[in-house]
């Protein structure tokens, strides 16, 4: 779907570690936060879909997939959020490897 994605922070060199790493399927690739100056905690993106989108789930691969070494060595989401205006979803996420299907219980509507 197109659509561009803006991050809180960026791990330098952000070429390798930017915000679209989050949508392009590929596990060698992560959106990092500049962890060198935050713990990650409050660290957000927002994505902004070129036409309105109804969304009522996620599919999300926690933490930096690249290899089990690469993600123990790095911090994983615990607890999110997603929303749009008054409606918001928070969820846990597990911390392990491979994908998390996240069902929202508030579906966003024409985001």
């Amino acid at each position: 779907v197109p659509s561009s994605v803006t991050a809180s922070s960026v791990l330098e060199p952000s070429v390798a570690y930017q915000a679209a790493n989050l949508f392009d399927s590929r596990y060698d690739f992560a959106w990092s936060t500049n962890g060198k100056t935050t713990s990650g905690k409050g660290e957000s993106f927002e994505v902004r879909f070129n036409q309105p989108q109804n969304i009522s789930g996620l599919m999300v691969w926690n933490g930096y997939q690249r290899s089990e070494e690469h993600f123990k060595a790095n911090r994983r989401v615990a607890r999110a959020s997603v929303s749009e205006g008054p409606v918001s979803n928070s969820f846990q996420l597990s911390d392990r490897m491979g994908s998390q299907k996240v069902t929202l219980s508030n579906p966003l509507k024409s985001v």
